[in-house]
């Protein structure tokens, strides 16, 4: 039976959220196999990969999730909001300041607009 990706999202999520890592990365496999341009599965992955310590690739991932969400149709502002949240942090904890600065700035205007 074919769960819809909402699903899927929201069961990783769970996963997530209780440190289940080895669920979680089942789920976002799936995900990712439904559709590799997801940004809230984008999202999804870059916090598991946080939680996992592999950090490598967390920035491409996220700022590739800021552009499909930005270019996007529906363009989900919570989505975009949580995207440049993580931006803020991963280019913080990277010690990447003025990224984080430039993203802090989005996120602002964002909270001011909305």
């Amino acid at each position: 039976r074919e769960h819809s990706i909402e699903s899927y999202q929201h069961a990783a999520q769970i996963y997530l959220d209780i440190n289940k890592l080895q669920d979680a990365k089942k789920t976002l496999d799936k995900l990712i196999q439904l559709n590799p341009n997801n940004p809230f599965t984008l999202l999804q992955l870059s916090k598991y990969l946080d939680l996992s310590g592999n950090r490598k690739n967390i920035l491409e991932i996220l700022n590739k999730a800021y552009l499909l969400n930005k270019a996007s149709k529906t363009n989900e502002q919570y989505v975009t909001k949580a995207i440049l949240e993580s931006l803020i942090n991963v280019n913080f904890k990277l010690g990447n300041v003025e990224a984080a600065r430039k993203y802090f700035g989005k996120f602002a205007l964002l909270n001011f607009i909305s």
